[in-house]
């Protein structure tokens, strides 16, 4: 399944279900966040604010839109999960 087939089931499954009372909230603050950079990602800042994770990105557009125009601090880099996972290696031997 190629990246674009992904993207669309995402945001299909997330859009049906946004109406539920429990997301609503996580889909608004995402379209806050989101929609002077690419409204296309709302389903995975959604989906990142409801389950309280970091998103994973590689879309520097995004990740600088984020950090520094909105002060968004729960996204990670490629290079940020690798200084995670070292670090976490060390500190288990």
């Amino acid at each position: 399944m190629n990246l674009r087939k992904q993207k669309t089931i995402s945001f299909l499954a997330l859009n049906s279900i946004r109406k539920k009372s429990s997301l609503t909230n996580f889909w608004e603050e995402a379209l806050v966040l989101v929609r002077e950079v690419d409204i296309d990602d709302i389903a995975f800042v959604t989906l990142n604010n409801y389950l309280d994770a970091n998103l994973w990105t590689g879309d520097k557009l995004l990740l600088n839109h984020l950090r520094f125009q909105k002060g968004y601090s729960k996204c990670l880099t490629t290079a940020e999960l690798f200084e995670i996972r070292e670090k976490l290696r060390t500190e288990n031997g």
